[in-house]
């Protein structure tokens, strides 16, 4: 299992029709939260609850491929909420939906 680009689209869409109030983009949004939990628990082959670059490899190509961006304190780990705050702040880079 892997985050792909489009996925990880998908979510960045579906998140910001979430904060418009749209209540079937909040399930959708949850849906997508479940869904990178379960990639990420997949990925964690020792279930230290942290993936290094060897576990992301392979298992989320989008986390190894930014992996060193998403290690912001560069210990080689990168937790699922470090994953979670690269998303938000790729999404606030991003032009605003119309």
């Amino acid at each position: 299992m892997f985050v792909s680009r489009s996925w990880l689209s998908l979510i960045v869409a579906t998140v910001a029709l979430a904060s418009v109030g749209s209540v079937s983009a909040a399930s959708r949004q949850e849906r997508l939260e479940q869904e990178l939990q379960q990639r990420f628990i997949a990925a964690d082959v020792n279930h230290d609850g942290l993936l290094t670059t060897a576990e992301a490899n392979g298992r989320m190509p989008y986390v190894y491929n930014h992996f060193a961006l998403i290690d912001e304190d560069k210990n080689g780990l990168v937790s699922m909420e470090d994953i979670r705050v690269f998303i938000v702040a790729q999404m606030a880079n991003r032009p605003a939906l119309r």
